[in-house]
């Protein structure tokens, strides 16, 4: 698909892009997915296109749906096919599309829900990576998507790369999405009899007195006691699982009786910030598993908006803001598919191509530094990483 650029200010060619099967002989970009927005208004560029590669090349490729039925057979080295679709008034049912691709062999993929619209490609450095929560009023400015049901939302995961790449990756660590959080569980379970004897002291990653929450202090003799009182049928019963023995300060009655506090907590860990003297550990429940991020997919404004708006509130502001303003005056209820990629602190020549930059010739001696950051990050700088990594796989 095509789509209209924020912060760019150039017009590319989106691949209408979701995973599939390995056994199939198309591939399809993550782009390719359910509740996807094509980009149809020949005012905000021409109509859409859809891309792919098969396993092995040079395969024929069957397109059939509401979109139209197209064949196409891919490159007999590389295995890239393209398509351009027919202009969206010969489109059946653009509201709630279904579009099918099939190679030779292997199984259909198939994407539903499917829009005509508009597609904005967000990208740029940290002004379009400026989240709604940060905003004015975000809280209003969120609860106005509920004007806006056509709206579809898509982030790419951050990633980088030396050579154009067809499809995005799948590193959710590199999301910016804002993981809902996962509900508190019942308290664990208290450690069976002898576990600190016998087991010794698990070490706790949690700084001094524990992030917690502590749900209590006792006064230990040290930290083998202060382990004992944790487990006990007293604070057990509370969700203890973990203590942190703080020997009392230097100089005190108490430091030289060998006593000090136990502060006692849950499950809870903090970041590892170790402080001189101090003994953690327990009986440790490994926290449960993160929820994956929603990246690489379209998003309703159901799904942006659940878990307090966790997703919306961590999508860029000026594209939201932007999109949701030109709805409003101009496209009304037109289907409008947002899609962030973008990199803060990154620099314009990382989001040019190869091609761009050779088309700009050489710049001046001195004009741009070497990018001096040899840091995983600072390589993000580099010519046309950001490009090859975000950019490419979604332009045709």
């Amino acid at each position: 698909m095509t789509f209209g650029v924020l912060a760019l200010g150039v017009s590319l060619t989106l691949v209408a892009l979701a995973p599939v099967p390995s056994s199939a002989t198309v591939l399809l970009p993550k782009w390719f997915s359910n509740g996807m927005v094509l980009q149809t208004s020949e005012e905000n560029g021409p109509p859409a296109f859809l891309a792919g590669i098969t396993e092995p090349a040079g395969e024929l490729v069957n397109i059939q749906g509401d979109a139209g039925e197209y064949s196409v057979t891919s490159e007999s080295e590389s295995g890239h096919w393209k398509v351009k679709l027919d202009a969206s008034n010969q489109w059946k049912n653009p509201d709630n599309m279904t579009i099918t691709v099939k190679g030779e062999t292997g199984a259909a993929v198939v994407a539903s829900g499917v829009q005509a619209g508009d597609v904005f490609f967000c990208s740029g450095q940290s002004n379009m990576l400026f989240s709604l929560h940060q905003a004015l009023n975000y809280t209003a400015e969120a609860s106005t998507l509920a004007s806006y049901p056509n709206f579809r939302f898509f982030m790419t995961n951050r990633a980088l790369n030396s050579s154009a790449q067809w499809d995005l990756t799948t590193d959710d660590a590199n999301c910016d999405a804002a993981t809902p959080p996962t509900p508190p569980g019942p308290p664990p379970p208290p450690a069976p009899p002898g576990t600190c004897a016998t087991n010794g002291f698990l070490k706790d990653t949690a700084f001094g007195k524990g992030t917690g929450p502590v749900i209590g202090t006792a006064l230990a003799t040290d930290a083998a006691d202060c382990c004992t009182q944790c487990f006990n049928a007293t604070w057990a019963a509370k969700g203890c699982s973990f203590f942190t023995f703080a020997p009392a300060a230097r100089g005190s009655a108490a430091a030289a009786a060998g006593g000090g506090t136990c502060y006692l907590k849950n499950n809870a860990h903090g970041p590892a910030l170790p402080r001189p003297g101090y003994v953690s550990g327990g009986h440790a429940t490994p926290p449960p598993p993160s929820p994956p991020k929603p990246c690489n997919k379209w998003l309703t404004p159901a799904e942006a908006s659940a878990d307090d708006s966790a997703f919306l509130l961590s999508f860029s502001a000026v594209c939201f803001m932007t999109v949701r303003d030109i709805a409003r005056q101009h496209t009304h209820g037109r289907p409008m598919g947002l899609i962030q990629s973008a990199w803060g602190g990154s620099r314009l020549e990382s989001w040019m191509s190869a091609q761009a930059l050779a088309g700009v010739g050489a710049p001046a001696a001195g004009n741009i530094p070497p990018n001096n950051n040899k840091s995983p990050n600072g390589a993000a700088n580099d010519e046309s990483a950001l490009y090859n990594g975000m950019v490419a796989p979604c332009a045709c």
